[in-house]
C-alpha cells in the first residue's frame, strides 16, 4: 500500500516521507538510507539477471556430465544480450509473450515439488519456526554453523527485492494475486520437495547439491525440464531489470541523476518505462560479471549482500513512513519492526559474511552508484541556488530596462524556456544584457509533466500576464502524451493564450549552461564541480524532446560554483 503514484521503491517511500512533513534530519536521514537502498538494487539489478540464468544453464551439465563450464557461460551471455536488447517493447506486451510460460513453469514446478514430498511428508516441519534457533547455532556436516548457511540460502529469495520495485509496471493487485495463488504456493512446494528427498538420501547433499532442482525430475522429463527452466529464468530476470528502470525515473525525478531519455511503454499504467541508456550499461555490467564470476556459486556470494541491504533498508524507510507520513500507532509500527526489522537485520548479518568471497562486488557497485547520486544531487543544488539568487523580480528587471534606454524588438513572439514558476528567467535577462535590446512581445513557457496519463486541452494551459506583452505560461501534460513539437503545441492551445501571442513568427531562445570551477574555492570543492561538470555531458537537455526548431537562438552563460 506505500506506493507514490502508482510507484514503488526506496525513492517512493522517499516521497511519501516527503509529503508527510517530515522533519528536516530526519528526511536527510532517510534519503542517505534510500541512496543505499536504491544503490544496492541498482547493483542487484545486474547481479540477479546473471545468477538466474546461469543457474538455469547449468542444467546442461546435469543432461551431459562432461558439459563444460566454458560453454555455460557462454550460452549465459548470448541469453542475457537477448535479453536485454528486448526490453523496449515494455513489461505490458513481454508479459503476454512471458506470461503463459511463467505459468506452466510454476504449475511444473509445484507438481515436482509435491513428487519430491511424498518421500518424506514429515518435511512440513520445516515451515515451523520452532526449529529455527536449532538450526541457526547448529554445526553442519560442512563445517559450517547455521547462522552462515541462512546467507548461503539466499537464493530462495529471488525475486522478492524486486517486487514492491516493480509496483508501477504491473500494479498492486496482480501483484498479489500472483504472489499469493501462483508463485508461493510454487516455490514453497519445491523447496520442501528438494528437502524431502535430501531427508530420504543425505547423500545427495555430497554428490548432487547443485543440481538437486533438476534432481526433482523423472530423467525422461529432465530436457523439458531444462528448457522450460531455462525460458522461466529469462523471463525472471525482467522483473528486477524493469524494477531498475523505474527506480532510475524516480531517482530522475528526485534530482538524483542526470535526466536521462524515458520512454513510456504503457498509457495505462504510470510506471512502465523504458530507458536505453540504463539498459546498456546494465547489459554491459551483467554480462562482464557473468564472464568473470563462471558459475553460479561465485555469483551468489555477491547476491545475498544486495538483496538482504535492500531488505533492511525497505523496513527502515517503511517504519519511518508508518510513524511519520502515515502517523500510525506504536502498536501499528512496534510489532513490524520487531518481527520484519530485526529479521532483516539478522539475514543482512549473515550475509556480510560473504563479503570476501564476492560480497564485495556489489558493494563497490553500490558505492559507485551511491557518490554519483550524491555528486549530481550536490551539483544539481547548487546550479539551481546559483540561478535563484540571479533571478530578479519583474519589476527590478523593468526598471533596469528604463536606466539603460533599450529598444524594443520588432513584433514578434519571444520564448524563453524556464524551470521556475516566478521570477525573469536567467535566459532572459542575458539576452537583454548581451543583445542589448528587449523583446516586445515574450513568453516564459514552464514545462510540468504531472501523473496522470492525459490533461485535457481545456486545462492544459495555465496564463498569467507579468508586464504588458510579457506573459507566463505554464503547460501541463500527461506522462502518456507526447509533445511532439512546442510550437504546435502552442499553436493547439491558441484559445487559451491571449490574442497578442498569436505571432506568425516564434523566435526560441534557448540557454546552454558551462558549468565552471571558481579558483577561490577549496582543491576539492573544484574537484566536485569538474566531475560534476562531466556528469552533465551526459544528461539529455530538457529540450530535447520539445521539438523546438533548430534555427533557434542560443546563448551560452558560464557559471562558477
Amino acid at each position: 500500500m506505500a506506493d507514490h503514484n502508482g510507484e514503488g521503491g526506496a525513492f517512493a517511500l522517499l516521497s511519501l516521507l516527503r509529503t508527510g512533513k517530515c522533519g528536516r534530519r530526519l528526511f536527510q536521514v532517510a534519503v542517505l538510507v534510500a541512496l543505499v537502498g536504491a544503490g544496492a538494487f541498482l547493483a542487484d539489478g545486474t547481479i540477479t539477471p546473471s545468477i538466474t540464468v546461469v543457474s538455469a544453464v547449468q542444467g546442461f551439465q546435469v543432461g551431459i556430465p562432461s558439459f563444460p563450464n566454458a560453454a555455460v557461460v557462454g550460452i549465459s551471455i548470448g541469453i542475457l544480450v537477448g535479453v536485454f536488447t528486448s526490453q523496449w517493447p515494455g513489461s505490458s506486451r513481454l508479459g503476454i509473450l512471458y506470461g503463459p510460460v511463467l505459468i506452466v513453469f510454476f504449475v511444473v514446478q509445484f507438481m515436482l515439488g509435491i513428487r519430491g514430498i511424498t518421500q518424506h511428508p514429515a518435511i512440513f516441519k520445516a515451515l515451523n519456526p520452532y526449529y529455527a534457533p536449532k538450526g541457526i547455532g547448529t554445526i553442519w556436516p560442512d563445517g559450517k554453523i547455521g547462522f552462515l548457511k541462512v546467507a548461503d540460502a539466499m537464493l530462495a529469495t529471488t525475486g522478492a527485492e524486486a517486487m514492491y520495485a516493480d509496483i508501477g509496471h504491473f500494479g498492486k493487485t496482480p501483484m498479489r494475486l500472483g504472489w499469493f495463488l501462483v508463485v508461493l504456493p510454487s516455490v514453497l512446494s519445491t523447496y520442501l520437495g528438494q528437502l524431502a528427498m535430501v531427508a530420504a538420501d543425505p547423500s545427495l547433499l555430497v554428490t548432487d547439491e547443485q543440481t538437486l532442482y533438476f534432481k526433482q525430475a523423472p530423467r525422461a522429463l529432465l530436457w523439458p525440464l531444462i528448457v522450460l527452466t531455462m525460458l522461466a529464468s529469462i523471463i525472471a530476470s525482467q522483473a528486477v531489470i524493469s524494477g531498475t528502470y523505474s527506480i532510475v525515473s524516480q531517482a530522475m525525478s528526485l534530482e538524483l541523476l542526470p535526466r536521462l531519455h524515458i520512454k513510456r511503454t504503457d498509457w495505462r499504467i504510470f510506471g512502465q518505462v523504458f530507458i536505453p541508456e540504463i539498459c546498456i550499461v546494465m547489459c554491459v555490467i551483467t554480462v562482464a560479471i557473468t564472464a568473470g564470476c563462471q558459475n553460479s556459486n561465485a555469483l551468489a556470494a555477491a547476491y545475498g549482500a544486495t538483496v538482504s541491504t535492500s531488505f533492511i533498508t525497505t523496513s527502515v524507510l517503511f517504519l519511518l513512513v508508518l510513524m511519520v507520513a502515515w502517523r500510525k500507532p506504536v502498536y501499528w509500527w512496534l510489532p513490524y519492526g520487531g518481527v520484519f526489522g530485526l529479521l532483516d537485520l539478522f539475514i543482512w548479518s549473515s550475509t556480510l559474511t560473504k563479503f570476501p568471497s564476492g560480497g564485495y562486488i556489489p558493494f563497490i557497485m553500490a558505492l559507485a552508484l551511491i557518490l554519483l547520486m550524491l555528486l549530481w544531487s550536490w551539483g544539481a543544488r547548487h546550479e539551481a541556488n546559483y540561478f535563484q539568487t540571479q533571478t530578479q523580480r519583474w519589476k527590478e528587471e523593468h526598471s533596469q530596462h528604463a536606466v539603460d534606454g533599450l529598444i524594443l524588438l520588432p513584433r514578434r513572439l519571444y520564448v524563453f524556456l524556464t524551470g521556475f514558476a516566478a521570477g525573469v528567467p536567467y535566459t532572459y535577462q542575458a539576452f537583454v544584457k548581451k543583445i542589448g535590446v528587449v523583446p516586445k512581445l515574450g513568453m516564459f513557457v514552464t514545462i510540468r509533466f504531472v501523473p496522470v496519463p492525459f490533461v485535457d486541452l481545456q486545462r492544459r494551459f495555465s496564463v498569467r500576464e507579468e508586464a504588458p506583452g510579457l506573459y507566463r505560461i505554464r503547460i501541463y501534460i500527461g506522462y502518456a502524451q507526447s509533445i511532439g513539437s512546442l510550437p504546435a503545441l502552442i499553436d493547439e492551445g491558441a484559445a487559451q493564450l491571449p490574442p497578442s501571442l498569436l505571432s506568425d513568427e516564434m523566435v526560441f531562445v534557448m540557454g546552454r549552461t558551462a558549468v565552471l570551477a571558481d579558483p577561490k574555492r577549496p582543491v576539492f570543492r573544484r574537484l566536485l564541480v569538474h566531475c560534476y561538470a562531466i556528469l552533465k555531458r551526459f544528461a539529455v537537455s530538457p529540450d530535447a524532446d520539445l521539438g523546438i526548431p533548430r534555427d533557434h537562438i542560443e546563448l551560452g552563460t558560464p557559471i562558477e560554483l
